[in-house]
């Protein structure tokens, strides 16, 4: 499976399947498949649960995911005391 063909795929999921219906999907693929699909879909569906439970569940290691504090909303208040 090129990259293109793991990335049409993965998007073409986009929640329009439940986990049962991706596990029926992937389940039939290569090992290399299976790895590059559910690397790909951990990493476009933000580190789901149930894909590392389904990439758990098919011995799949998934690659560490570097995470960044870059985009987060924190706002900080200060009161001026009476």
């Amino acid at each position: 499976m090129t990259e293109k063909e793991v990335i049409e795929e993965v998007e073409m999921w986009n929640w329009n399947l439940n986990i049962f219906e991706i596990y029926d999907s992937v389940r039939h693929e290569s090992e290399l498949d299976q790895n590059k699909l559910l690397n790909y879909a951990f990493k476009f569906f933000n580190q789901d649960s149930m894909i590392g439970d389904l990439a758990y569940h098919l011995d799949v290691e998934l690659e560490k995911v570097e995470t960044s504090d870059y985009g987060r909303v924190v706002a900080k208040i200060e009161k001026e005391l009476p």
